[in-house]
């Protein structure tokens, strides 16, 4: 059932969760308005972008003309970006279209705290009605090692709650909380080495890679003392990792060539952490430790991942090589030159030939893009992101006199904070997990070097240790739509986002119908080779133009107004897609920041557009075909790694035979797959598989919770500013005491 939380009622929730035994999650959405993707040029970060002259030596361009210090470019909006900026957090949907689900940001808050009681605004200040008046729903977070204190605002229309993880009956508590009650039954026996191999995973699971060690070192001991009679995953786990350990948990032993590539680059500074070599120009010194600490956890996930399997893997001793570029646009300017991947599908790249990574300062997708610039108005104001989420800020006054800000007003911006500094990290991890993740299946032989890999592998292999920065954006067959969040990511589960939408291709019947041929769609990349030349093999065709409707006047024309899902337009040199039979318009949440080839900002459309537009269709089949290629392929290789690892391994080491740097034709992968597989290359014994595999991956349970979104509108008890709405004196939530 939805649980959405309306100003006007959420003093019940305050009364309802008044005891830590009902902790679990509350989701928080900020809703945008305003910026759009769908100016000039691609609509893609950096796509356009001229390129300069090169760095000496490997042709690189150069930095930004002296003087600019910006992101973007001089016109102060990112590349491919239009349209006026709205206030923090989105404005209000005007009464004439209906918002774009996909155009907000979605967080889920860990919740482990007595929500409902009071106390004063600013923890540290005394007590005031009038200048820190009492408030009532405060989070206390440990993330990452700071602590964050919020005073949490919403106002129904630019920033919503939604309980559904939070009320329900299960789960009552947050997956640290079991991981760790887990670890504790373990404790008070240690007599059953399967607990606590359970609770090595479910922290894996959970992202919980410190709490993981500890417990893989305990295994280890354990294992050691008693051999006899080890449950078999024990021992395989034991085996492996008694070979890994000391390589993960001692820092590389040998150089690297970090610093000719600071000299090659004109870097300034090159830090070195444990496993990782951090090439950066202006990052402050806590910008470089967050990001070598993400790495250290990505890199010791992705080992006891694999231990857990039985797998024992080579550690890399030299440390790994990580690029920081000043900017967003340095990034992309950066892999033009490296000639990474057109669509950047994560904020940076792993470039194979060179050996490096490189992650992006910002986020990359247009969505991340206007939430940062509708962001920087409140820090511009003199209030740094720190200090908001401290949970300190502005002088105060409750009616925002003598220079005093409301605490509604306050609560907007240590809310938009929280979820600024929330964001950011989802969208770093999701980067290392994914292209760091590349470069350790590189560095550990797992994926072969100087060989042109089919792209559903390369892809398949990294979106399954990929942690999503994002949710999916999903509409029903009734036009509702949801958002499908998870709890927490980590290593071993699906990767939700790409399982909830691969999915909806299943329910809305998008895939080929002839299962021998979806397989083959797959191993030959024709999803992924649609993106370019336009082909989509011949999947039913996911969108057709919508009817026009006809005037009062009887003339022809659109339909009036914008429809739900809108997408910026593109421009018109967009070619069209072939061989696919239109089977009726399906409603779908895209997926942002280019993930699977999706050009950032399609969902950018602002109010007016026409949706029977042939270059918007287009645009539409584009983001869908490349959410397609990418969920085809995370599944498939999810079955593969899951339950056929031995023939996944032989189908890799056969492709590393073949010649090297020279395009696969489909038809070799094909030949190759049947061989490692043991399967006949013929349409019966195709299909068997691909039944088994499909059969396999919808048993999966699911990595995701659906949450039933709420239009965003103003209500007439939910003001944030009016009489007895959230945020303002009276008998709201945050203040639990009448106004004199």
């Amino acid at each position: 059932m939805r649980r959405f939380l309306p100003a006007a009622v959420l003093a019940l929730l305050l009364v309802a969760v008044a005891s830590p035994v009902n902790a679990g999650y509350l989701i928080i959405r900020v809703i945008l308005e305003g910026a759009s993707g769908s100016g000039g040029g691609s609509g893609e970060m950096g796509m356009g972008m001229e390129m300069g002259m090169g760095y000496p030596g490997i042709g690189l361009p150069p930095a930004a003309p002296p003087g600019r210090s910006s992101t973007y470019p001089s016109s102060g909006r990112p590349p491919g970006a239009s349209g006026d900026i709205s206030p923090p957090g989105g404005a209000a949907p005007t009464s004439t279209h209906k918002h774009d689900p996909s155009r907000s940001l979605v967080v889920v808050v860990p919740i482990e705290e007595e929500l409902g009681r009071a106390s004063a605004f600013y923890p540290k200040t005394p007590a005031n009605h009038f200048t820190n008046p009492a408030w009532r729903l405060k989070l206390h977070l440990n993330h990452r090692g700071e602590k964050f204190v919020t005073n949490v605002f919403t106002d129904d229309m630019t920033v919503q709650l939604y309980d559904t993880l939070l009320r329900t009956p299960a789960p009552r508590r947050t997956r640290p909380f079991e991981v760790r009650d887990l670890h504790i039954k373990w404790s008070r026996m240690k007599n059953d080495p399967k607990i606590l191999f359970q609770a090595l995973t479910s922290a894996l699971e959970a992202g919980m890679i410190d709490e993981a060690v500890l417990y893989s070192d305990e295994l280890l001991a354990y294992s050691t003392e008693k051999p006899a009679g080890l449950p078999p995953e024990v021992s395989a786990f034991a085996q492996a990792y008694k070979a890994m350990q000391p390589g993960i948990k001692s820092p590389a032993s040998k150089q690297n060539t970090a610093h000719q590539w600071q000299a090659r680059l004109r870097a300034q500074n090159v830090a070195t952490k444990s496993h990782y070599s951090v090439i950066s120009w202006d990052a402050t010194e806590s910008e470089v430790n967050r990001r070598a600490a993400m790495l250290e956890e990505n890199f010791k996930g992705f080992f006891l991942w694999h231990a857990t399997r039985g797998i024992t893997l080579p550690i890399p001793d030299a440390p790994l090589m990580v690029v920081l570029p000043k900017t967003g646009r340095e990034l992309i300017r950066l892999a033009h030159a490296l000639d990474a991947p057109a669509r950047l599908p994560a904020d940076g790249f792993y470039s194979v030939e060179h050996d490096l990574l490189f992650l992006s300062p910002d986020r990359l997708d247009e969505i991340g893009q206007t939430f940062t610039r509708q962001s920087q108005q409140i820090y511009q104001a003199g209030v740094g992101r720190q200090t908001l989420l401290r949970g300190d800020g502005p002088k105060l006054h409750i009616n925002g006199f003598n220079d005093g800000k409301k605490p509604e007003d306050v609560a907007r911006m240590q809310t938009l904070a929280l979820v600024d500094r929330l964001v950011e990290d989802e969208a770093t991890m999701a980067t290392i997990s994914r292209e760091g993740s590349r470069q350790l299946l590189y560095a550990t032989g797992r994926l072969p070097r100087f060989v042109e890999l089919p792209e559903w592998l390369s892809n398949g292999a990294v979106n399954f240790f990929t942690r999503p920065k994002e949710p999916a954006f999903i509409t029903d067959a009734e036009g509702k739509a949801h958002v499908a969040v998870a709890m927490t990511t980590g290593y071993g589960l699906p990767n939700y986002t790409l399982q909830r939408y691969f999915k909806d291709f299943l329910e809305k019947k998008e895939l080929h119908p002839d299962r021998s041929a979806l397989l083959k769609n797959i191993l030959t990349d024709a999803y992924f080779h649609g993106l370019r030349d336009s082909k989509d093999a011949t999947d039913p065709d996911p969108i057709k133009p919508k009817p026009k409707a006809v005037s009062a006047a009887g003339g022809g024309g659109t339909a009036p107004g914008p429809q739900p899902g809108g997408f910026g337009r593109p421009p018109m040199s967009v070619p069209a897609f072939s061989g696919s039979p239109p089977i009726g318009a399906s409603g779908f949440g895209p997926m942002r920041g280019g993930i699977g080839g999706m050009p950032p900002g399609v969902m950018g459309q602002q109010a007016g557009s026409d949706e029977d537009d042939p270059a918007i269709i287009l645009r539409k089949k584009r983001g869908r075909l490349g959410i397609k290629a990418q969920a085809t392929a995370w599944a498939l290789y999810y079955y593969l790694a899951k339950d056929h690892p031995d023939q996944l391994r032989r189908f890799v080491d056969e492709l590393a035979t073949l010649p090297r740097d020279l395009p696969l034709d489909g038809d070799t992968v094909v030949a190759v797959f049947c061989r490692a597989f043991a399967i006949e290359n013929n349409k019966s014994a195709l299909t068997r598989f691909a039944n088994e595999w499909l059969d396999y991956v919808s048993s999966v349970p699911p990595a995701w919770t659906d949450i039933e979104l709420v239009e965003p509108k103003p209500s007439s008890t939910s003001s944030p500013n009016g009489p007895g709405g959230y945020g303002s004196p009276g008998n709201s939530p945050g203040y639990p005491m009448s106004n004199p």
